[in-house]
């Protein structure tokens, strides 16, 4: 149920931005406001506002006065098929490949990025989406 929630929240960022579309209107759950929390501290969005029952996203504009943070964007994990990086193979796709992007990795400490899962926390989870910049 969870990756359908993922899933429905990715894929309305991703239709706002290739629309260019400067904001956009999310379910609230607890899930989508922890990956709004992550993206907005990230940088990936300008800002969210939580209303009765819904959030308002307001998306980031690049240096082109278009919104491509979030046109490429893929789901990794599926409820059928789960992938798991430790922190080796983590880095190795950002060394053999040059990754200009980030995975959001679900771990014991929550929804984290990978570059704070090698930089700073040292830890490793399953990898939920990539986000490629």
């Amino acid at each position: 149920m969870i990756f359908y929630q993922i899933s429905n929240f990715i894929a309305k960022l991703h239709v706002a931005s290739s629309k260019n579309i400067s904001s956009v209107i999310v379910s609230f759950t607890k899930v989508s406001l922890r990956l709004l929390v992550l993206f907005n501290i990230e940088g990936f969005i300008e800002g969210f506002r939580v209303l009765d029952n819904v959030i308002l996203v307001f998306l980031r504009k690049s240096h082109l006065d278009t919104f491509l943070l979030f046109k490429n964007v893929r789901l990794f994990s599926t409820p059928g098929r789960r992938f798991f990086f430790n922190l080796k193979k983590l880095s190795k796709v950002y060394s053999y490949s040059n990754f200009s992007g980030c995975f959001i990795i679900s771990s014991s400490k929550g929804f984290i990025t990978s570059s704070d899962s090698l930089l700073r926390l040292h830890t490793s989870g399953e990898v939920i989406f990539k986000l490629a910049i």
